[in-house]
């Protein structure tokens, strides 16, 4: 079952939940922060693929390619 949450702090998006979610390839106008606490995702970044561990972090700069498979 999915349950993610959208929420906004000022400036700051923050995605929180369980389950899974697709993401489509997308940029943003400033940086992203993340952090996966359980679970596995796999994120493409331009035209590279990584599989994320719990525990692993990541921040990308403004304007790249980012799709959360």
């Amino acid at each position: 079952m999915n349950r993610i949450r959208f929420m906004r702090r000022g400036n700051i998006e923050i995605v929180i939940g369980t389950g899974t979610h697709h993401f489509p390839r997308q940029t943003h106008e400033s940086y992203i922060f993340g952090i996966l606490l359980s679970g596995t995702e796999i994120l493409c970044i331009g035209e590279k693929s990584f599989e994320m561990q719990p525990g692993w972090c990541y921040v990308l700069p403004s304007d790249t390619p980012l799709e959360v498979l």
